[in-house]
């Protein structure tokens, strides 16, 4: 029996520190597997990617500016806003514009996708587009590089007038009659000149000596025939009333296309003229409002929208600039006016600023 127990305790104090020993001890450190060891953070590949520069250092000569083409043929911009450009292009009648991102070679540029070529030599560019070179000029107003071409592809509008293109065709058209139809010029993006190809006709004053009426007369000796007798140094004069009107019978049908008022200083501010070919039924052919030119040196020169064929032709005066009457030295009608509106221009911001004879008018699109 004592054998026995002595055997039992020697078992178990062989198995407590065994027991002891492997609670207490410490784990050892993994040792990092293959697997492990390829996932481990990569310090240079966690770093931000920096991009290239959009404009490298040597197309700063082309991008620090803007640039314009005005020719009879082209007008356009080269524009840049970041990595964007644009290539605004108006040539003979058609828009060929392109605009997009773009990148740089040493002389070639890609706008959209489409490339070009390039060279900047003092205050010029040249962008060759195909086998096509265009030569455009130095400016540091995006704006007024962008005006020419915004000026031909809009249709503009202010101060009662109206300035709109088509193809190689413009047309002006001043509140009061003034208008001009046909084949433009723009010379350096700064001077319009529009040539009057619609007006045509002969310029045959068809009012001489016509039969003449009127609504008053100031007194007998300014008679209406006086009017239309080829003397500018006599007269027609209404009585100091609103409105006067002065009618001419042409004799027959005829084709009317303009107006030369020569107003004595007793001129009409407001007046229309009318036409007819029974003298019962008439239509309103031209409308003048605010006149304040008189004098036989200042005529007043009215062009109807389109010309009329009418056998009676009458001057209606609705308002006049002064407390006398409705006064005309002479009235000529013709069939049409050759001629031209030279139009200086100035761009500001989305807006054109046109002068024409002495005035200035401010057009938005």
């Amino acid at each position: 029996m004592k054998k026995t127990v002595s055997l039992f305790l020697s078992l178990i104090l062989a198995v407590f520190p065994l027991a002891s020993c492997t609670s207490e001890t410490a784990p050892s450190p993994s040792v990092p597997t293959q697997s492990d060891a390829g996932s481990a953070p990569d310090p240079e590949a966690d770093a931000p990617e920096t991009e290239a520069p959009a404009v490298p250092d040597f197309a700063a000569k082309l991008t620090d500016h803007s640039w314009f083409i005005a020719n009879p043929s082209a007008v356009g911009a080269l524009t840049f806003e970041g990595s964007e450009a644009s290539f605004l292009l108006f040539e003979n009648g058609e828009d060929k514009s392109v605009s997009g991102p773009v990148t740089f070679a040493e002389k070639s540029l890609t706008i959209g996708g489409e490339e070009f070529g390039w060279a900047v030599v003092a205050s010029f560019c040249k962008l060759t587009r195909g086998d096509v070179s265009f030569s455009l000029t130095k400016t540091d107003d995006a704006d007024a590089a962008r005006g020419p071409y915004n000026l031909l592809t809009n249709r503009w509008s202010g101060d009662g007038l109206t300035l709109s293109f088509d193809g190689g065709n413009a047309t002006l058209e001043i509140d009061g009659g003034v208008r001009f139809s046909g084949s433009y010029e723009l010379t350096a993006g700064k001077t319009l000149v529009i040539h009057d190809d619609a007006a045509g006709g002969s310029d045959v004053n068809l009012a001489l000596g016509a039969k003449a009426s009127s609504s008053s007369v100031e007194t007998p000796d300014f008679p209406p025939e006086y009017a239309v007798d080829g003397d500018l140094g006599t007269r027609f004069s209404s009585e100091y009333v609103d409105p006067s009107w002065l009618t001419l019978d042409l004799g027959s049908e005829k084709r009317v296309g303009a107006a030369i008022v020569y107003f004595e200083t007793a001129c009409s501010a407001d007046f229309t003229f009318d036409v007819s070919t029974d003298g019962e039924n008439w239509t309103e052919a031209a409308s003048v409002e605010g006149n304040d030119q008189a004098g036989v040196d200042s005529p007043v020169t009215v062009k109807f929208p389109e010309p009329h064929t009418a056998r009676y032709v009458r001057f209606n005066g609705l308002s006049r600039a002064t407390d006398w009457g409705h006064s005309i030295w002479e009235l000529e009608l013709v069939e049409g006016i050759p001629g031209e509106a030279e139009c200086a221009l100035e761009y500001v911001g989305e807006r054109v600023v046109l002068k024409m004879d002495g005035k200035t008018y401010t057009l938005s699109k």
